[in-house]
């Protein structure tokens, strides 16, 4: 158990700094985006479909690779916290703890 959270911990770090990289590197192009991964998300793939934005052909690959990073990285942290979840489920010690703390 001690190990899925390590894990997971370790995906939403390297997802954190991901994010925060993705936005500095827009930043220098002059879109600077507010914080966290949810905008990140919705703003990327508008921001590659808008020709208009200044972006060079470069940066557009490295941004859709980046992409592509974060959606593997998104990938990894829901299947940690999914076989988590199913831990939880299948642990006494957990259903009892989850009876006196709520969730």
């Amino acid at each position: 158990m001690q190990a899925l959270h390590r894990l997971r911990e370790r995906r939403l770090q390297e997802r954190t700094a991901l994010c925060n990289q993705i936005r500095g590197l827009l930043a220098e192009y002059g879109l600077i985006l507010p914080q966290g991964v949810n905008v990140i998300r919705r703003r990327i793939p508008e921001l590659l479909e808008d020709a208009e934005n200044g972006l060079s052909d470069l940066f557009r690959q490295l941004l859709a690779q980046c992409y592509q990073q974060l959606q593997e990285l998104d990938e990894h942290v829901a299947f940690y916290t999914q076989t988590l979840e199913i831990q939880n489920q299948q642990n006494e010690a957990c259903q009892r703890l989850q009876t006196i703390i709520p969730v």
